[in-house]
């Protein structure tokens, strides 16, 4: 009975030794600006897109992406190490960006609000370049 008891302590232990801490997953990254800024690299492309790599791995980051620091809160979604999807910058004082990227470019709308979520501007752009606004 005794080593049964053991065996199931054991087989715990092991199960439940995993790093809490770590803040990749499959999904994404979360993490301060600085943990961002020593996990990370930026290369810039040809056509002035950024791609994001893990800075020891080398690998082109993917998922969402969650930074933190005293005044900014960032949330942004990668594919192949380049802004794809959407992404919000929060500041402290509540006002708040809010954009859509397609192939590390903006796309789509850009809406700024103030601190109480108020629209303050919308901002259209194609494929990184501002174009008119559609109705």
């Amino acid at each position: 009975m005794r080593l049964i008891i053991t065996l199931s302590i054991s087989f715990f232990l092991l199960n439940c030794s995993e790093d809490q801490t770590d803040t990749k997953s499959e999904t994404g990254w979360k993490g301060s600006s600085i943990e961002f800024n020593q996990q990370f690299q930026k290369n810039i492309e040809p056509d002035s897109t950024t791609i994001l790599l893990d800075s020891k791995t080398k690998e082109k980051f993917e998922g969402l992406l969650e930074t933190n620091n005293s005044s900014l809160i960032s949330k942004q979604t990668y594919e192949s190490g380049k802004l794809n999807g959407e992404s919000s910058l929060t500041s402290i004082n509540g006002s708040r960006v809010d954009a859509n990227f397609k192939n590390g470019k903006l796309h789509g709308k850009m809406i700024l609000r103030d601190s109480k979520g108020n629209i303050r501007s919308v901002i259209n752009y194609n494929e990184g370049n501002i174009s008119p606004a559609t109705e």
